[in-house]
């Protein structure tokens, strides 16, 4: 098996998906570990030049991918050269590089940052650049002369090229995202993350500290950062809604390549923690993606069962309000805690002003105090005819 990590800068597989690579290869003996940096890291430095800054973080990658044990690959365009940090969306051939890249690795799982959903999200520029990207060459993958111009194929019938299933990373820029899909347990190896993490000097302990998007402080010492990175690590959980003590790496599936089968992730994923995955959520979606019968669903965490005409995948006014009906109206049987835990899974997914503006528009009512008040306010106001 052949896991390839695309990103942005070096040090961001350290940060999103090292333990888990560390824990496949345990899993699976034999699993082949690629990590593509995109940028040439340039600007990743306040003190140093941009030549100085790019020379020191491809040695510090370098020393990371020897000690990790995985193959460390630096894009560069067909010219030969790097791409700059900050301008890969104006860059003509950062698609076709990466393109060629990820045909020459083939991987079998591509992990790479998301793309936000909500317009309030923050974002790195870079981060955004390679994650569209990605989304954009998935279907080129096995497209033989979709970028020949630039890198012309040898003569003959062209090799047919596996499309990957390509898994969103968590980005610590969206804050408050979507909540994962997979969580990976890596307490067994946090340390060795942390390890990974520490080769990337410049990073820890002058540039992050110094430009102070973070929260993180300039440890002296290997053993000060081990504990740094697990209080980061579970702060980020916090921040989406997960507690525990356990250090976590969390996912999302995308249909940006292959459709993956649940069954296929929950076999292949090593440590997968249950409490902190939404499998149920996350198998209707790749039912419906693969064109399949809907069937009975859970939302979120509950056990509620969400209604067989829904989207479970969410995203849309239909599903929001029939959500909300759940919460407000029934079903028969249907207790305060799993009407709260419907509730908690909506502000999650879509944010609490989208729930507002919901429940304001559908569900408010002037006060009415005659017999038919108390249930007035849990049917949903007719849906208005859609002009013609």
């Amino acid at each position: 098996m052949k896991l390839l990590f695309v990103h942005a800068h070096f040090d961001d597989y350290e940060f999103t998906a090292a333990g888990t690579f560390e824990l496949w290869r345990r899993q699976h003996p034999g699993t082949e570990l690629d990590v593509l940096i995109c940028t040439d890291g340039a600007a990743g430095h306040h003190a140093l030049s941009r030549e100085a800054t790019a020379a020191r973080r491809f040695r510090e990658q370098a020393t990371a991918a020897e000690q990790g044990g995985f193959r460390f690959h630096a894009l560069k365009g067909a010219d030969g050269q790097p791409f700059r940090e900050a301008r890969l969306h104006a860059s003509p051939g950062f698609l076709p590089a990466l393109w060629n890249e990820i045909r020459r690795l083939e991987p079998d799982y591509l992990f790479c940052p998301p793309i936000p959903a909500d317009p309030l999200a923050g974002v790195h520029v870079d981060h955004l650049d390679v994650a569209q990207a990605v989304r954009s060459v998935a279907y080129l993958i096995n497209v033989p002369h979709a970028y020949t111009p630039e890198y012309p194929q040898a003569d003959g019938e062209p090799r047919f090229i596996k499309t990957p299933v390509i898994i969103n990373t968590f980005d610590g820029y969206l804050m408050a995202g979507s909540p994962p899909d997979l969580a990976v347990d890596i307490t067994p190896v946090a340390d060795h993350v942390a390890d990974l993490a520490w080769c990337h000097e410049s990073q820890l302990r002058e540039w992050l500290p110094w430009v102070d998007r973070h929260g993180m402080q300039a440890d002296s010492d290997v053993e000060g950062w081990r504990r740094q990175f697990r209080t980061l690590m579970a702060r980020r959980m916090a921040g989406l809604g997960i507690r525990g003590e356990q250090v976590l790496e969390v996912f999302r599936v995308t249909a940006w390549g292959t459709v993956p089968t649940l069954d296929q992730l929950r076999r292949d994923f090593p440590a997968l923690e249950p409490r902190a995955s939404r499998f149920e959520t996350l198998g209707a979606r790749l039912r419906e993606w693969s064109g399949e019968p809907p069937a009975a669903a859970v939302v979120g965490r509950s056990r509620a069962s969400v209604p067989a005409d829904e989207d479970p995948s969410g995203g849309d006014a239909s599903t929001i309000r029939r959500r909300l009906e759940m919460v407000l109206g029934g079903p028969p049987g249907f207790t305060t805690g799993a009407r709260a835990e419907v509730l908690a899974d909506l502000l999650s997914e879509f944010g609490r002003a989208e729930i507002v503006a919901a429940i304001r528009r559908e569900w408010v009512v002037e006060f009415d105090t005659g017999p038919e008040a108390s249930a007035s306010v849990v049917k949903p106001r007719a849906e208005k005819p859609s002009p013609k």
